[in-house]
C-alpha cells in the first residue's frame, strides 16, 4: 500500500512538473529561449554595462551605430538619445566572449561615409581579432552594403520603418516592387518587425530573415496565440535571428 501511495505521489509529481511546463511555453517565451538560444539576440545593448549583462547568456546583441566623419569613429548610440561618448572599440574591447556576435544597425550609412566606416570596420575586426563574420551590418540603402558584403562581412537590408503591416495595399504592392529592385544576389538578410514575418514570407520566401519584437509588443490579444505564433517564426528555417528586449539593471538607451 505505501509503495502504491509513493508511485502515485511521484507521478502526481511528474504530471505537475510537465504541466507546469507546457504552460510556461505556450503563455511565455520559455520554449523560445530554451529551445532556440542561438537564434535569440538581444535587442539595444548599447552600452558597456548592458553588454556585460547579457554577453555571456546570449548569442549575439544589436547595438546602434553613428559613423563620425570627422574622427573618422564608431558611437554607439541610438539617435536622438544623448551620445555618452562611448565608441565602438570601446565596446568590443570590453567583450570577453570571443564567439558573440554583433548585429549593428548603422544609422547614418552614406555614399559619402560608406568607404571609411568599411575601412573602419575592417581595422577594428583587425585590431581586435574579431571574424567579420560575427558581423551583421544593416542599413536601409542596400546598395551601399555592396561594399561590406564584398568585404566578407554579413549584411541586412532594413525593409521599412514603422513596418510594412501597416501600408495600404496600393503603398505595399509599390513598397515590394521597390524592395525586390534593390535586393542584390550577395545580401545576407532582409530585416524587419516580426509583425512583416507573413509578408516577408509571402513575398521573399527564400531570403534569410533578421526580425525584432520590442518589450510588451503583441501580436495578439490571447498569450497563448501570441506564444505559438512566435515559435512559429522561430521555427522558421529562414528566420535566422529574432531580436528580443531583455530587462536589464543597465537602461535601454
Amino acid at each position: 500500500m505505501k509503495l502504491l501511495i509513493k508511485k502515485i505521489v511521484i507521478f502526481c509529481i511528474v504530471l505537475a512538473t510537465l504541466l507546469i511546463l507546457a504552460y510556461k511555453g505556450i503563455t511565455t517565451d520559455f520554449f523560445l529561449t530554451q529551445l532556440y538560444d542561438d537564434k535569440i539576440w538581444v535587442h539595444r545593448v548599447n552600452s558597456i554595462d548592458k553588454l556585460q549583462e547579457v554577453n555571456t547568456t546570449f548569442f549575439g546583441v544589436e547595438l546602434d551605430i553613428v559613423f563620425g566623419s570627422t574622427l573618422g569613429n564608431f558611437n554607439v548610440n541610438h539617435p536622438p538619445a544623448t551620445s555618452i561618448g562611448l565608441s565602438l572599440l570601446e565596446y568590443l574591447k570590453s567583450n570577453k566572449q570571443r564567439d558573440l556576435n554583433f548585429w549593428l544597425d548603422f544609422k547614418n550609412l552614406s555614399p559619402e561615409n560608406a568607404v571609411p566606416s568599411l575601412k573602419r570596420l575592417e581595422f577594428l575586426c583587425t585590431e581586435l581579432i574579431i571574424p567579420k563574420k560575427q558581423f551583421i551590418i544593416e542599413t536601409t540603402q542596400p546598395e551601399l552594403l555592396k561594399l561590406f558584403a564584398n568585404s566578407g562581412f554579413q549584411t541586412s537590408y532594413y525593409l521599412h520603418w514603422p513596418g510594412l503591416y501597416q501600408l495600404t495595399e496600393e503603398d505595399l504592392n509599390k513598397t515590394i516592387s521597390q524592395i525586390k529592385a534593390r535586393i542584390f544576389p550577395e545580401l545576407t538578410y532582409i530585416s524587419s518587425s516580426y509583425h512583416d514575418f507573413e509578408i516577408m514570407q509571402e513575398h521573399f520566401p527564400d531570403q534569410e530573415k533578421l526580425l525584432w519584437l520590442t518589450e510588451n509588443e503583441t501580436k495578439f490579444s490571447s498569450k497563448i496565440q501570441e506564444h505559438l505564433y512566435r515559435l512559429k517564426i522561430i521555427n522558421d528555417p529562414t528566420v535566422k535571428v529574432l531580436l528580443v528586449q531583455i530587462k536589464t539593471e543597465a537602461p535601454n538607451r
